[in-house]
């Protein structure tokens, strides 16, 4: 009994010790993350698309639109707005 007892709390321990802590994002990171300065955007969510004005968004931003097809290729300075269906603005992200 007592060696039944002792072999599940070793196996609680393992198990415990398997667990993967949560991963906490460095204090730096936050501030690299935005490289395309997709915050000053934000308040173009929900706003259709004939209110974005181009000349204001960077040189190298892109308007995705819901159905149209767009490369995959991740360059962290460029701003990206996507459209949904209606054509309003669901997404500013950098990439």
């Amino acid at each position: 009994m007592i060696g039944r007892s002792l072999f599940l709390t070793g196996l609680l321990s393992l198990l415990i010790a398997c667990v993967a802590a949560p991963q906490v994002e460095p204090p730096g990171q936050a501030t690299q993350a935005d490289l395309c300065g997709a915050l000053n955007f934000a308040f173009l969510i929900g706003r259709s698309q004939t209110q974005i004005q181009r000349t204001t968004l960077p040189t190298r931003a892109r308007v995705i639109c819901h159905d149209c097809m767009a490369t995959m290729d991740f360059v962290e300075n460029r701003l990206n707005v996507q459209l949904d269906a209606e054509g309003n603005v669901s997404k500013i992200f950098c990439g």
